[in-house]
């Protein structure tokens, strides 16, 4: 199963972070984990190819399985940065709505 966590502070998401595999079918047929792979990969490059976030400004990590975006210096403030937000959470939900029991969705507010 994949985890999903949305994090966001006051009213602006500002990161998130997704773990593990959905297994919805084997390796690289798993086509839940390609779509949430699509969505969490396109909300990083959209924030520096559309929303002009420089790279020094994304905390990122990623292995097999993991991905975690956190922005720093206050950027989630950037309207296009909490519309790309919203783009990847409403694909998530869509998705979610569908396979619910190969991943979880959780918004978290945090400090």
């Amino acid at each position: 199963m994949t985890n999903i966590k949305i994090y966001k502070r006051d009213l602006n998401y500002m990161g998130f972070e997704s773990k593990g595999h959905a297994d919805y079918e084997d390796g690289e047929y798993d086509i839940v984990c390609a779509a949430i792979s699509i969505l969490t990969q396109t909300l990083y490059f959209n924030l520096i190819d559309n929303c002009n976030i420089a790279d020094s400004s994304i905390d990122s990590k990623q292995d097999e399985g993991y991905l975690k975006i956190l922005l720093k210096d206050n950027v989630e403030n950037n309207e296009g940065v909490q519309n790309s937000f919203n783009f990847m959470i409403k694909g998530l939900e869509l998705l979610k709505a569908q396979y619910s029991k190969y991943f979880k969705l959780e918004i978290m507010e945090v400090q």
